[in-house]
């Protein structure tokens, strides 16, 4: 059967809903083929379903091809994907609305690939990002934005520049930390199959358009065996996107809402009384005369729980100008008594105030 037959043959109406309950035909020897369905309503409009379940949107026109076992050029039809089927809630419209330019993209190869070398890839959103959306996107009731913290735009720096733009660090010069960095980036950039499809790219070279949820979650396979970086990165790529949609920049919704995080094996442990009292013995010792706060802030730690970044902030007073006390964490004060004091925090990790009393 030739494709023209086969086109009428897989020629129906489109609707969302109809191409939302079409499943993958298996037929003929040609199993692992797509089954190629046409929209009789709008020329040129083509949906493929490939064996895994996966639909995509293929504009298509006929354009002068060179038969090679003919010797001769002939009419044929030559596809250009479009975008997956899962994009959007309303993706048929979209497919109806966008069908000329891309039906223009095949008549035109010239101006296909200006087009293609213009497109935006996911590494210019992030380069955008790390310019306009570093600073703080983070939302409190839904109304007010926060602005990030100094140790938490740190953080997301190293991991897009580590694990999405992939730069290489000026710190890496031995041996072996090349050879960790070149194992990194075939992992997050070579030959990976998931769910039945084959990968080969860095995330950051694919175009906002060929973006989806499968894209994300071949980053997130990747990382499979470091469970907490993999979750991390996700979290990042997740902000990245939820700025994006925020600012206009990527129609559709949040490609990393469905992803699902790889659970993490926390190990918590205490100390018992006699080796806190050890911890302390040994800190009150000769060997740190040269620091007599060193135990002042050991015994914090053993004795309040909080994190360290709270407690490395920690003042003996209260700072006099504004610009020393946005640089601390907080500071020791009097309490309601001669003999009572505690410690105020003003910037704890939900961003309230806290009083601990000592």
């Amino acid at each position: 059967m030739n494709e023209e037959n086969k086109k009428l043959e897989n020629s129906f109406k489109f609707t969302q809903k109809g191409l939302e309950r079409r499943r993958y035909q298996k037929a003929g020897i040609k199993k692992q083929q797509p089954n190629k369905l046409y929209d009789t309503h709008t020329e040129g409009l083509a949906l493929f379903i490939t064996p895994n379940g996966e639909k995509t949107f293929y504009a298509f026109a006929k354009v002068k091809m060179y038969n090679k076992k003919k010797q001769l050029w002939e009419n044929n039809n030559k596809y250009k994907k479009m975008f997956p089927f899962h994009i959007v809630p309303k993706s048929l419209d979209k497919a109806k609305l966008e069908l000329p330019h891309f039906i223009e993209l095949i008549k035109n190869p010239k101006k296909a690939e200006e087009a293609a070398a213009a497109e935006t890839k996911f590494g210019d959103l992030v380069k955008d990002f790390m310019k306009s959306g570093l600073g703080g996107f983070r939302l409190a009731d839904k109304t007010e934005k926060h602005e990030y913290k100094p140790s938490t735009i740190k953080k997301y720096q190293k991991i897009i520049n580590g694990y999405i733009l992939l730069k290489k660090s000026s710190y890496i010069r031995t041996p072996k930390q090349i050879k960790a960095w070149d194992d990194k980036c075939k992992l997050l950039g070579g030959l990976f199959t998931h769910k039945g499809r084959a990968s080969q790219r860095y995330l950051k070279d694919v175009p906002l358009s060929e973006i989806n949820q499968w894209e994300i979650e071949v980053l997130h396979a990747r990382m499979k065996n470091t469970p907490t970086i993999a979750n991390d990165v996700l979290k990042v790529v997740s902000i990245i996107f939820s700025w994006a949609v925020e600012n206009d920049l990527f129609s559709g919704g949040n490609p990393c809402s469905s992803v699902i995080k790889y659970p993490e094996k926390k190990i918590k442990m205490r100390l018992s009384n006699e080796d806190v009292e050890k911890v302390l013995d040994h800190c009150e010792g000769k060997a740190f005369d040269y620091d007599p706060f060193f135990y002042t802030l050991v015994a914090l730690a053993l004795y309040l729980g909080k994190r360290m970044t709270e407690l490395f902030g920690l003042r003996w007073k209260q700072p006099y100008n504004q610009k020393d006390i946005k640089l601390c964490s907080g500071w020791l004060e009097q309490g309601w008594s001669s003999k009572s004091k505690f410690i105020y925090l003003q910037d704890t990790k939900n961003r309230k105030p806290e009083r601990v009393y000592l």
